[in-house]
């Protein structure tokens, strides 16, 4: 089939279906085709009409016809499902759908949303894939409004949208030769490696960004081969709908805007996807798409080579055979291409001739769609399927003999063996350092001390080597390279200098200048990544709270804070340069200050390190150029500017940050289709009352959903969501904090301490949609935040909310309540080296699985003297009811851990709990965690908290409150405990209450 004809042919495919479909059922292909004359299309349903039976059987059951089982009216009983959660939501109840919807009103809605379309057959498919639906919702206005993303392909089984059968179909359809062949697709799962080892190597925050993004951009460059030949509809994992950088490949073709800087460089994708291709493409696909990955990654990395090489102007360092050795091979492919039927089969069949080819990899496995299949073999008259089984069917479970394949492939590692000569890497230490000479070295690094031709051995060469490069970047406004002590391979040198020589032109983002910056900071921005250092993130609360107080201020110059701000500024900035950050590094913090604020717009460019006295008095910390009289002169102004804030009650700033590794739990499963609800939670309630009595159906019914494009697709979405979204809107909008990476249910994201637990306990509600964002139809929607677990207002599965900077609110996807993630917080000094602290983070994270039992955090405190102190808990304790509805009413059966810590932590930031309670708490809880006795422990607890009051006090009714939460939290704890550890869990909880103390004041950090 030709270029043109793939496109037409897709697009007819995605006409097939109106969006309009659930409104009318029954003259839905009469609007299907009134649609497609309006683009000047003529549907012929024989061309698409074997793509649409196969989208169709692997999304849904194959019920009996309507005169069986009767219809499922959306306009009488509109009714959604959430095909991870198994809850259904009654769009009639409530004020989800107004009372009367004028549907002439959205006929015409529909047909203006058809103008000014693309006539070239490629654009147009791209248009309607990635606009029609938000072009409906501008033209129609408020009668749907968000819910024309959720319109259901089949009101039966109101689990998946309009959109995605629609996009499916188009995608099996473009597996076709032609219009009058039938579809013959393959699955192309594809992953790229290593991923921890990659990201891990950082002793900046910089790197850890640099690492992160470039193994999520390099999936993209794979990615876009199969979007450029066959659609982005075609990838059924990751969503790219939305995604920032396929919205950007789009925007290169006039289809949507191009997305926002700080959208294009978040690492969102994951390191692999998986495709619908077709099978006589698919192993070609697969080898360009590991082509381009591998060449954008050689373009990267010449780019770095080139832009440092200019720096020795006509005489290059001789490392470039070095160089293409250790980047040539850095990246492992792997990938598998599977057919969903063997070459000559019908699509259409007997229901056992499917599963009969691929038995041997299926195991047990095959039982659950053997009984499905068997039933659809019946005749109608006795509740058998409507249609003949086809390929579709058994999606599932060619999905898991494709993952199956690609791990026994990825078993067979090709191990290239490399000889690395020369000293190794300060940072990972794998590969040898760069330096001019190292391609025409061939001794081991042992024989580096041994005297050259000039008299040295060659390690005073190396570092020299690398004091000049550093020396040379710095000339030009650049610190990517400490100037002593750092010398790194070609790969870490790629990843510090990857922003500046590749990514920022490569993308085009334009450097942000103030109206205050001169020409030589205006310069300096331009090579400014807004990625904050740790001191940054440590002192990010104390700026918030300097910012707040400047800002109340009427007149400045007579404010003895504002002028002793400024006048550090105006000692500081002379001798900064190296030390200054883009002003947006953390956004909620710019997001705090007008652009024209000159001396807030300052304050934020400067490193969070320079709010430290000690800083200035070490003198390998800064350059050699700046005199030790100008940094006391800066270091007496701070002094100043540190007891004007004291005096406004504005806490000091902390030297201590904290870094969040979030993780979905079981997520493996979920993608397989290991944990789906049963068909009876996801069915329209008419049809499931149809065939309840049906004895054949019975077993279909109380059997768990089979994995389908639609659910592999919805969970791409929400991940999507969460990942895009609601990640960064937490992070990094509510609060200081600033988002490293958000790669579907993984999160790394720095933080400054007060407000770790806040974030984390946001994150795991978001991720699970159990936050209540405001009454829908009121104008509250959208805009309240408030986490409540195993509540019946948080149950449907979807947020409705309006990010910082949207314009209006839309409705996310997520996981759903049944849905669970675990976090690890690791809290470390802004001097600790990072890797130390990626480490224990990776650690507590594992623990909050393997320890806690998932659905859990645990957090780490490396103390500066090399003390280290751990404990976790479950986010919360007790059941919560499985209701089918989410707009039934449910009982508080919730313990929420952090909340109450929070409760504790408010308490210590205000001195109205000794910070010696929790100490004696712990000792006390040797005693009494044996008892286990919680009327006891309340007792104790009240006790403690009336002689351990602060310098402000508790009343005697808090006492009692707080003594109360904590005794049945512990004992929901210990209620909670299975199998042989019945241990109590009171000094868990003081322990926590221990880094509760610590997070609310810095109280101990003076010292260190």
């Amino acid at each position: 089939m030709n270029t043109s004809n793939i496109w037409l042919l897709k697009t007819k495919a995605l006409l097939h279906d109106p969006p309009d479909k659930p409104l009318d059922i029954r003259g839905h292909e009469g609007q299907a085709q009134r649609w497609a004359r309006q683009l000047g299309i003529s549907l012929s349903r024989d061309a698409f009409k074997k793509a649409d039976w196969i989208a169709s059987a692997a999304d849904r059951l194959n019920f009996p016809g309507y005169k069986t089982i009767g219809a499922a009216s959306f306009s009488n009983k509109p009714y959604l499902a959430h095909p991870l959660a198994g809850v259904r939501l009654n769009l009639g109840a409530g004020r989800l759908l107004p009372t009367q919807v004028d549907e002439a009103a959205l006929y015409q809605a529909i047909e203006d949303s058809l103008t000014d379309i693309p006539s070239d057959p490629k654009e147009r498919f791209l248009w309607l894939w990635r606009n029609w639906s938000t072009q409906i919702q501008q033209a129609e206005g408020n009668q749907l409004g968000v819910l024309w993303d959720l319109l259901p392909a089949d009101t039966r089984i109101p689990d998946h949208s309009i959109w995605a059968h629609q996009a499916l179909t188009s995608a099996i359809a473009a597996t076709q030769p032609d219009e009058t062949s039938d579809p013959d697709p393959a699955f192309l799962l594809f992953t790229i490696g290593p991923v921890q080892a990659f990201i891990s190597a950082a002793r900046r925050t910089q790197d850890l960004w640099a690492g992160s993004y470039l193994l999520s951009y390099l999936n993209w460059a794979a990615i876009e081969v199969i979007a450029e030949a066959i659609g982005p509809d075609a990838v059924i994992f990751p969503n790219l709908y939305g995604q920032p950088l396929c919205d950007r490949w789009l925007s290169q073709k006039g289809i949507v805007a191009l997305p926002r800087a700080e959208d294009l460089i978040l690492p969102s994708l994951p390191n692999r996807f998986l495709a619908i291709v077709p099978r006589d493409q698919g192993a070609n696909l697969a080898k360009q798409a590991e082509a381009r990955l591998r060449s954008q990654w050689r373009e990267i990395t010449q780019a770095v080579k080139s832009d440092l090489e200019q720096l020795f102007n006509n005489n290059p360092p001789a490392w470039s055979r070095t160089w293409e050795r250790q980047t040539e091979n850095l990246f492992e492919v792997y990938w598998q291409v599977y057919p969903w039927r063997p070459e000559g089969h019908p699509i259409q069949d007997a229901g056992y001739r499917f599963i009969e080819p691929h038995r041997p990899f299926l195991g047990d496995r095959s039982s659950q769609i053997e009984t499905i299949l068997q039933e659809y073999a019946k005749p109608e008259r006795e509740g058998g399927g409507q249609y003949q089984p086809n390929i579709g069917a058994i999606y599932g479970e060619l999905y898991f003999i494709t993952e199956k394949a690609l791990g026994s492939r990825k078993g067979l590692r090709n191990f290239a063996q490399v000889s690395e000569t020369g000293e190794k890497s300060t940072l990972g230490g794998d590969r040898a350092a760069l330096y001019d000479g190292i391609d025409d070295l061939d001794i081991p690094e042992s024989d580096f001390d041994s005297p050259t031709s000039s008299g040295r051995g060659r390690r005073p060469q190396i570092r020299k080597f690398w004091e000049d490069l550093s020396k040379k970047l710095q000339e030009k406004g650049q610190f990517e390279i400490a100037e002593s002590g750092e010398r790194l391979d070609a790969i870490e040198l790629t990843k510090r200098c990857a922003w500046r020589s590749y990514f920022q032109q490569y993308l085009d983002i334009q450097p942000s200048q103030t109206s205050e910056a001169g020409e030589e900071d205006q310069d300096e921005e331009k090579y400014e990544l807004r990625f904050p250092s740790t001191s940054s993130i440590a002192t990010a609360s104390f700026k918030a709270a300097v910012i707040d107080a400047v800002l109340g201020v009427s007149n400045r110059d007579q404010d003895d804070l504002c002028k002793s701000l400024q006048t550090w500024i105006n000692a500081v900035w002379p001798i900064s340069r190296g030390n200054r950050c883009h002003e947006a590094v953390i956004p909620q913090l710019a997001s705090r200050i007008e652009p024209r604020d000159g001396l807030l717009s300052k304050f934020l460019r400067l490193e969070g390190r320079l709010l430290f006295p000690e800083t200035y008095d070490r003198d390998d910390e800064w350059p050699k150029n700046i005199g030790r009289d100008q940094r006391q002169q800066a270091r007496s102004q701070l002094k100043a500017f540190l007891k004007q804030a004291q005096e406004r009650n504005i806490p000091k700033p902390r030297k201590y940050f904290a870094i969040l590794m979030m993780d979905g739990d079981n997520m493996g499963q979920w993608v397989s289709g290991d944990k789906m609800p049963h068909y009876q939670q996801v069915l329209h309630p008419d049809t499931r009352e149809a065939l309840k009595d049906k004895e054949n159906w019975k077993t279909i019914l109380e059997s768990p959903r089979l994995m389908a494009p639609a659910v592999h697709g919805f969970i791409s979405r929400a991940l999507g969501d969460f990942s895009l979204k609601l990640v960064r809107h937490i992070v990094e909008y509510r609060y200081p904090g600033k988002l490293v990476y958000a790669g579907g249910d993984d999160v790394l994201a720095l933080l400054p301490v007060d407000c770790a637990l806040k974030v984390a306990r946001e994150l795991r509600a978001a991720f699970s949609g159990e936050v209540y964002t405001g009454e829908i139809g009121t104008g509250e929607a959208g805009t309240k935040f408030e986490v409540k677990f195993g509540d019946s207002q948080t149950r449907s599965g979807y947020l409705y909310l309006k990010p910082s900077g949207a314009t209006q609110a839309r409705l996310f996807a997520t996981m759903g309540h049944t849905a669970t993630a675990s976090t690890g917080i690791a809290i470390a000094h802004y001097m600790n080296p990072l890797d130390l602290a990626l480490n224990a983070v990776r650690e507590a994270e594992k623990a909050a699985k393997k320890q806690e039992g998932r659905n859990a955090f645990r957090i780490t405190f490396l103390k500066r003297s090399g003390e280290e102190m751990q404990a976790g808990a479950k986010w919360f304790y007790g059941k919560q009811e499985n209701k089918e509805e989410s707009n039934k009413e449910q009982p508080e059966l919730i313990k929420d851990t952090v909340a109450l810590l929070q409760r504790f932590q408010d308490h210590f930031a205000q001195e109205q709990i000794s910070s010696k309670f929790p100490y004696i708490l712990r000792e006390q809880a040797e005693t009494l965690s044996a008892l286990r006795n919680k009327d006891i422990n309340q007792a104790e607890i009240q006790r403690l908290l009336h002689r351990q009051q602060g310098k402000q006090k508790l009343t005697e009714e808090e006492e009692k409150d707080l003594a109360k939460q904590l005794a049945e939290l512990v004992a929901a704890a210990e209620d909670a405990q299975t199998g042989k550890n019945q241990e109590g869990k009171l000094k868990t909880f003081a322990d926590l209450l221990v880094f509760t103390r610590f997070l609310a004041t810095a109280e101990g950090e003076e010292s260190e």
